[in-house]
């Protein structure tokens, strides 16, 4: 008798009711949320595609790393004068007020900058008609102000490192050493500051002597000196068209009025001379 083997049936028939089970298929009965993405589409015999997330850009985060920063120093802060520890609680106040004060002479010094770059472009005009004296002195006084506050506030700032190193701790010596190197760092941006403002004036007290001597000598009267000798004298002296056009438009006015006004213009512009020259010799005093 012959042995009779049993249909199970085709692969198809086993997938489709389900009597075989393999780990993907496992793993797709715990996810049904894969399984449309799994499982072939009918028509086309193709798998879905997976929607794919997009990366975002990088952005900006400056901001946020710096609000970050102030939670962080003002935890410490906290925690220090809620501390047992007194002298740990003086430091940490002392060291926050100390940069404080440091950022805010920075600031200043930025400003004061920008006060003298203005001050250099004009009074490195050499032209008479471009000039502009009043300016030029209020900001020569205002830079003036600027810099004795400065070295003010640079000593209280000195004064406030000096108190963190009498509250000092051993374990703080880093935060010392960074204060110490602020002052210096502030100091030479002053000295710097001082010295191209020194030099600022120095070109303008030099400007000044060039456009009064220039003045002087356009002020004389006269005819140049670089005209031909026979237009200045001959027995055939007529001279020129263009000076006489100009002795006839002199004669219309009364010429003693025209040097009285030719006279006060200068001594005006003599005085303006005197007092920047004044100004400037007492703060050379000052930045010396």
């Amino acid at each position: 008798m012959t042995t009779r083997r049993r249909r199970l049936g085709s692969e198809s028939e086993q997938f489709s009711h389900g009597s075989i089970v393999t780990p993907q298929h496992s793993f797709i009965a715990e996810n049904p949320s894969l399984s449309a993405g799994y499982y072939p589409d009918n028509k086309t015999n193709s798998f879905r595609s997976f929607p794919i997330e997009e990366h975002n850009m990088p952005r900006e985060r400056t901001l946020e790393f710096n609000n970050v920063i102030r939670s962080l120093q003002g935890r410490n802060i906290v925690r220090a004068v809620a501390a047992k520890d007194v002298r740990k609680a003086q430091f940490v106040q002392n060291y926050g007020e100390f940069m404080l004060i440091a950022k805010t002479i920075g600031k200043n010094i930025s400003s004061t900058y920008a006060k003298l770059e203005k001050l250099t472009l004009l009074a490195k005009r050499k032209s008479l008609f471009n000039d502009k004296p009043t300016e030029i002195q209020e900001l020569t006084y205002i830079i003036k102000e600027d810099l004795n506050s400065l070295n003010q506030q640079i000593a209280k700032l000195q004064q406030v490192a000096h108190h963190q190193r009498n509250v000092i701790s051993t374990g703080h010596q880093h935060l010392l050493s960074h204060s110490s190197s602020v002052v210096l760092a502030l100091q030479s941006k002053l000295a710097s500051m001082s010295t191209e403002f020194k030099n600022v004036l120095e070109v303008r007290t030099e400007n000044l002597k060039q456009a009064k001597s220039r003045r002087e000598q356009y002020s004389g009267g006269g005819a140049p000196s670089s005209l031909p000798p026979a237009t200045m004298s001959g027995p055939h002296h007529q001279g020129s068209v263009l000076l006489a056009d100009e002795q006839c438009a002199i004669d219309m006015s009364d010429p003693q009025q025209q040097q009285q006004q030719q006279q006060r213009q200068l001594m005006l512009y003599e005085d303006q001379t005197d007092q920047f020259v004044q100004s400037r010799a007492e703060t050379m005093q000052n930045i010396e």
